[in-house]
């Protein structure tokens, strides 16, 4: 993506370019609007979701991914050829990129950021391919991982490998958070509440949910799911200084100190 190409057409165009939060802006109280999506989140697991976490009415949800969520429809079922080409599942060649990345920094400190469907690739990169033995922190902007037809599909995949899950967790390599923050204006992230869908891991580490306000707007036009806005929000900045002022423990540093040798001395 690059801001200073103005062709819409160019695939690198950006839409909503970054914009400062207006001074103006006003948080807003979300009390009744909490009841209300609790209700619905309660009422769309009972409809799509069984307790083993099959999917219900599987076309019906097959065709809400079609109609509101076409990536992830492409990233669940389309296929495209990858470097070699050879014909590979869309999620595959996503992943393994996220995976490739993770492993270089395997002996660093990690805080994870993902938004959206990156909050979904990076759930499913640190559940089933495990390229690192520990994440420090995962972070997830405006998520929908707690829509009934996305934790179908994950539990899908257990089932598909030959293990039963009778609830998701926290993938076992994050060791010491997972901080979610939604708006509960922003429509991705409507089942804001992902504690009461995800349990936490052999390790203890829950899904630690934040109700913010995101301020982005272009042309006073407000987009509660601009990832911009996420990542300025107080609390979110708050986590992250946090991380940052921890100390990286001396075995890790030891151990990417040397790798960092035995790679130069080839």
């Amino acid at each position: 993506m690059d801001e200073n190409i103005l062709e819409p057409n160019h695939p690198a165009y950006i839409r909503e370019k970054y914009a400062p939060g207006a001074k103006d802006f006003v948080p807003v109280s979300y009390n009744y609007r909490l009841k209300i999506l609790d209700y619905i989140e309660k009422q769309l697991d009972k409809l799509f979701l069984n307790k083993d976490l099959s999917i219900n009415y599987s076309g019906l949800t097959d065709a809400f991914l079609r109609r509101y969520f076409r990536d992830l429809e492409i990233y669940y079922t389309n296929s495209c050829p990858d470097d070699c080409d050879v014909r590979s599942k869309a999620r595959h060649l996503i992943r393994q990129r996220l995976a490739d990345t993770l492993k270089r920094h395997r002996y660093d400190q990690i805080f994870l950021i993902g938004h959206s469907m990156g909050t979904i690739v990076a759930y499913d990169v640190l559940s089933f391919l495990s390229p690192v033995e520990d994440v420090h922190t995962l972070a997830t902007l405006g998520s929908p991982l707690g829509f009934p037809v996305i934790q179908g599909k994950i539990a899908a995949e257990w089932y598909s490998r030959n293990q039963v899950t009778a609830s998701l967790t926290t993938p076992e390599c994050v060791s010491r958070h997972w901080y979610n923050f939604a708006d509960l204006k922003d429509n991705v992230a409507l089942v804001y509440d992902l504690s009461e869908n995800y349990a936490a891991n052999s390790q203890g580490v829950l899904a630690e949910d934040f109700v913010v306000c995101n301020d982005y707007a272009t042309a006073r036009v407000y987009n509660p799911h601009k990832s911009y806005g996420y990542l300025r929000t107080k609390e979110f900045a708050e986590v992250l200084y946090l991380f940052t002022k921890e100390k990286t423990p001396v075995l890790r540093r030891i151990k990417s100190s040397l790798w960092k040798l035995i790679t130069a001395m080839g």
